[in-house]
């Protein structure tokens, strides 16, 4: 890691959030398995389980990573809890790994296209609430990563009426101080996007490329929100024709 960091943003662009036909919140699978990775890295690097807690928006996605970092292959425990944010109101661990969940298709993401549409529906009034959010990042003693998807986040300078969002400055910061770390290779692993790409026409060589380009764009969209909105932030918030 880089000394004197406080916290790390890792963003997992090719996924999206779901809700179940018998569930009342969303599950992300490639947030999932991004965190399930980072935690058996952070243990392969001597970060002791008892010293790691994975905090989750919602009490679906607590379910499904429970399964898959409270123990490992070998059948030890890789961290000390998942909780939902909420339920660790004054608690704290060294590491807290934070999962927003809320994600898109990497396709709404395209140069041109209003953010308001997508980000509306996908990051929740629940998520967005700025008391929710600081609780969530101030659970660190030692170290944050915080995981979801970059555009998502910068999205927010522009539906939320206020641009000094949390989100927003965050992604900002982070990229300046180059704190984001991307985990391109992970695929969204919800049964629904699997069964999609076992009936798909397209060849795997056909998909890679269509995710590259889609990747393209993704990073393309990230760099021109910020861009934005800091010129906006510099204007005083004033709307730009």
């Amino acid at each position: 890691g880089k000394k004197g960091s406080e916290y790390f943003v890792l963003d997992v662009p090719n996924t999206k959030s779901r809700l179940g036909e018998d569930e009342t919140s969303p599950r992300n699978y490639g947030n999932a398995t991004a965190i399930e990775e980072l935690v058996q890295n952070l243990n392969k690097e001597g970060i002791p389980a008892d010293d790691i807690v994975v905090l989750c928006f919602y009490s679906s996605q607590v379910a499904l990573l429970s399964n898959m970092v409270r123990e490992t292959d070998d059948g030890t425990r890789g961290c000390r809890e998942v909780r939902t944010i909420d339920s660790f109101h004054c608690q704290q661990a060294k590491v807290v790994i934070i999962d927003f969940v809320a994600a898109d298709s990497i396709t709404s993401f395209v140069m041109g296209k209003k953010a308001e549409g997508f980000s509306k529906s996908t990051l929740s009034d629940y998520i967005r609430d700025h008391h929710r959010i600081c609780l969530a990042l101030t659970r660190a003693s030692d170290g944050l990563v915080v995981v979801g998807q970059n555009a998502l986040f910068v999205a927010q300078a522009f539906t939320g009426g206020t641009l000094g969002n949390t989100l927003f400055w965050m992604v900002s910061d982070a990229m300046e101080r180059q704190l984001v770390c991307s985990a391109e290779h992970i695929v969204d692993n919800h049964p629904t996007a699997i069964f999609d790409r076992e009936i798909s026409d397209t060849t795997a060589e056909e998909r890679e490329e269509d995710v590259a380009a889609a990747m393209k764009n993704y990073h393309a969209f990230v760099r021109n929100q910020l861009k934005y909105g800091r010129l906006q932030n510099q204007l005083g918030g004033k709307k730009l024709s």
